[in-house]
């Protein structure tokens, strides 16, 4: 029996939203997909650390605050700095790939203009990261 997946999703385009809940709904995964639209409350929900995900896809062209500034916060918290963070966003930019991996972004994921394509990434996603890679149960690292 597979345990239900919290993914928090940090994007502000409500088109992008909905293709990323038609890609999981696809992939048949138990998800709980918990939506935020902008960098300040990702720094709020981070700060709070009551539900800590166990996924984060993050777009880095955010309003309030960016999705570097968002990562820095993520990889700064005690409660969520082991948590998988998948940069998924529109810039293809070598800048902006270089950045997030310097800020410790798992991966780096451009968004595809087609439909089919981008529920093909959100699959391609579930497969590794849901299917293929083990993820803490507990993210604090204990001494």
């Amino acid at each position: 029996m597979t345990r239900q997946l919290n993914i928090l999703l940090v994007e502000d385009n409500p088109g992008d939203i909905e293709l990323v809940k038609i890609g999981l709904e696809e992939t048949n995964a138990d998800v709980n997909l918990t939506v935020i639209q902008d960098g300040q409350h990702a720094l709020d929900h981070i700060n709070d650390n009551e539900t800590v995900p166990d996924i984060i896809l993050l777009d880095i062209n955010l309003p309030k605050v960016n999705g570097f500034d968002v990562l820095k916060a993520i990889r700064g918290s005690a409660c969520y700095q082991m948590v998988p963070v998948i940069i998924l966003t529109s810039s293809s930019a070598e800048v902006d790939i270089a950045k997030s991996y310097a800020e410790h972004a798992n991966s780096y994921v451009t968004k595809p203009a087609r439909f089919d394509n981008f529920v093909d990434v959100i699959r391609s996603i579930d497969s590794f990261w849901f299917t293929n890679a083990s993820l803490p149960k507990d993210k604090l690292i204990k001494n």
